[in-house]
């Protein structure tokens, strides 16, 4: 970036800040200033006060100096994370003044794991790292470095949380991203801040949504593409966006025309004759966000004949994990000889390639598992896109199925799993279910076929019939579900 920038992160316990300040702040190049490392250094003056007056006293007193850190950092000409929870209005006026001072601009970075299960987990493991350092300290050491901070167990969260309210920010203060530390894609969390801080009025953002929307322009923000180009040039780029392809019926060509769109599906090549009227209309997909468009048989098929069961990614090289179509096609902006032809590295070269190869559909249907269809993304291998599979609850990464219309993302083979399936250690048919999502529950959910713990809000199989087999995606389907 040309300009420095002020970054604060803010959430409660284990909600992930300080792993995405240390991923924002090596992008930026920088150090993230930590609350908890100056807490940890001032330890002895919390055993000479009441526990209640130290609380406060100290957590203030740490807060300022990590602002007054931030502030020689910034005369240094280096932007500054600042990981702190930031739960207190005083704090906030804190960093405003010190934006105001440096005429610099803040972002606030909130933390807020809409996945409950896994926030558990997180403050569960945390818990237990705590307790074995007191344990393993060396005596009266290991229990002073933790002790500023008691350990927090998962009830004493909610009561938390229960009477915890935060304070109103008023319209237009601040720069604000929401990010799901539970499902976010963690690499364009950085890109996200940058264009944050190029706005010149206020946003509070939710990053999920805005990666949805392709990262669509915000009012007020400033041009903050690194290379210049001519307007011309631009519209000939590749864009760089999931297709949120949306159902058309019944429009004639005439509107298609006025709008630019072009009424030629992008997998067949074949012309798509709009503005039918009768019984059966035309219906085909369109991108909201540029001009695909692709007949409803060409989207959620993938070739004339059935997909196989367990039919797992047909263009991902097993053995480097990185793509290799049968067939390669450039996008419009790459087929220009000039510009290189196809590029691993081009989202619309790979999206092109999947549509001509045919090997996976763009849109599926689940039916009773899902009100709404789920829309095919890819991604290059290099650019580490990242998400949470919301069936399996492992991690994925580059290419995936997706909803428009709420967080659901799904590995590519999670997304194809059968409907139903017969498993040898169980009798009766078992069918892929959708279980409703539940805040917490002190019930222990095991899975009948490996005997360990399972998490309640994953997708599983059951058996409807008897009501007592229920199984882990990858316990019973023969696909290995931590690829992508």
């Amino acid at each position: 970036m040309d300009q420095e920038i002020i970054v604060a992160m803010k959430g409660h316990p284990c909600t992930g800040k300080s792993t995405l300040a240390e991923l924002i702040a090596d992008e930026l190049k920088c150090t993230p200033i930590k609350l908890d490392d100056v807490r940890s250094c001032i330890t002895m003056l919390q055993q000479q006060q009441p526990l209640g007056d130290a609380q406060e006293s100290l957590n203030n007193l740490s807060f300022e100096i990590i602002c007054q850190t931030a502030l020689i950092q910034l005369r240094s000409g280096l932007s500054v994370v600042l990981d702190s929870p930031l739960l207190h209005r005083a704090h906030l006026d804190r960093l405003l003044e010190l934006s105001t001072t440096t005429k610099l601009p803040l972002v606030i970075v909130e933390c807020i794991p809409r996945d409950r299960v896994q926030w558990k987990l997180r403050l569960e493991k945390q818990q237990q790292q705590q307790e074995d350092v007191v344990n393993g300290g060396g005596g009266g050491d290991g229990a002073t470095c933790c002790w500023y901070r008691p350990s927090t167990t998962w009830d004493d969260l909610q009561r938390q949380l229960n009477t915890f309210r935060d304070y109103e920010v008023g319209e237009g203060e601040i720069r604000k991203l929401v990010v799901d530390t539970t499902s976010h894609f963690k690499p364009k969390v950085s890109h996200a801040v940058s264009r944050l801080s190029l706005c010149k009025l206020s946003h509070c953002v939710d990053l999920t949504q805005w990666v949805r929307d392709g990262f669509d322009g915000l009012e007020g923000e400033e041009d903050w593409k690194e290379n210049k180009v001519s307007k011309q040039e631009e519209e000939q780029r590749p864009t760089n966006h999931v297709h949120r392809l949306t159902t058309i019926s019944n429009i004639n060509e005439e509107t298609i025309n006025k709008k630019g769109v072009t009424s030629c599906c992008r997998k067949c090549q074949q012309e798509i004759i709009t503005g039918e009227e009768g019984p059966c209309p035309t219906t085909y997909y369109k991108c909201a966000n540029c001009d695909v468009v692709l007949h409803k048989s060409c989207a959620e098929t993938p070739n004339k004949e059935e997909l196989k069961p367990f039919h797992c990614l047909p263009f991902l090289d097993p053995s480097s994990l990185e793509y290799s179509f049968p067939d390669k096609y450039s996008c419009h902006f790459h087929s220009d000889a000039n510009n290189g032809g196809f590029s691993y590295d081009c989202p619309e070269c790979l999206f092109e390639s999947h549509l001509r190869c045919a090997m996976l559909p763009s849109v599926l249907h689940f039916h009773e598992l899902h009100y709404g269809p789920l829309f095919f993304a890819i991604f290059p291998a290099r650019h580490d896109m990242t998400f949470y599979c919301q069936a399996c609850g492992h991690e994925g990464k580059d290419a995936f199925y997706m909803c428009n219309d709420c967080p659901l993302i799904m590995h590519v083979n999670c997304a194809l799993l059968p409907p139903t399936l017969k498993y040898q250690r169980h009798q009766h048919t078992l069918t892929l279910t959708c279980p409703p999502q539940l805040d917490d529950s002190e019930m222990e959910y095991i899975c009948d076929t490996c005997e360990n713990g399972r998490d309640p809000n994953r997708w599983v199989y059951e058996c409807l019939e008897c009501g007592v087999y229920t199984s882990h995606l990858n316990c019973v389907a023969p696909v290995k579900l931590n690829l992508p």
